[in-house]
């Protein structure tokens, strides 16, 4: 965060770390620190002065999700397990698919080359497909046991790749303080 020059990082845990909604994580710089200081009445839920007095104690201001910790620290285990390295080839391996499969479809992207997410792709629907009217289509044509045959056909297609998960695209919110 230092060398980017970013002062508060806030993330949902369920697009970064494939957690069950409901979690966000957050980190703040000294630089966000001091200026918090400076403002009066700043609210409860964001106040980073109170979490990091809590945090120093090894509490925290409201009661948390124990089960969105334990879920946590699986799969921070699994990431480290894995290695670091190994997880950024896997994205990338797994992106060069994706993305090879929008340009072969037809489709364009909406990111210019160079600005491309390695775990999240967007694209447009230039092709002019009734996205609505499709899953309608989908869910009316489909029985159960179809849907859950297709579903389980994309997990054993896709899981040499992502070794069995699924792949969440990163979603943060930065903030720079003045």
């Amino acid at each position: 965060m230092d060398a980017l020059g970013i002062d508060v990082m806030l993330t949902g845990a369920q697009k970064r770390s494939a957690l069950p909604p409901g979690f966000s994580l957050f980190s703040v710089s000294e630089k966000a620190f001091a200026r918090a200081e400076k403002i009066p009445n700043r609210g409860f839920y964001f106040d980073f002065l109170e979490f990091k007095k809590d945090q120093a104690e090894w509490t925290t201001p409201s009661t948390p999700s124990i089960a969105h910790i334990h879920a946590l620290q699986s799969k921070l285990d699994e990431i480290f397990e894995e290695g670091l390295e190994a997880r950024f080839a896997r994205h990338a391996r797994t992106n060069a698919l994706v993305h090879d499969w929008v340009r072969r479809a037809g489709f364009d992207f909406f990111a210019e080359e160079g600005f491309r997410s390695k775990t999240l792709t967007c694209v447009k629907n230039n092709r002019g497909i009734d996205v609505l009217e499709f899953a309608k289509k989908l869910a009316g044509e489909t029985s159960s046991s179809d849907r859950s045959r297709l579903r389980q056909d994309s997990r054993q297609n896709l899981s040499p790749l992502k070794h069995g998960r699924r792949n969440r695209g990163d979603r943060f919110a930065f903030a720079r303080v003045p």
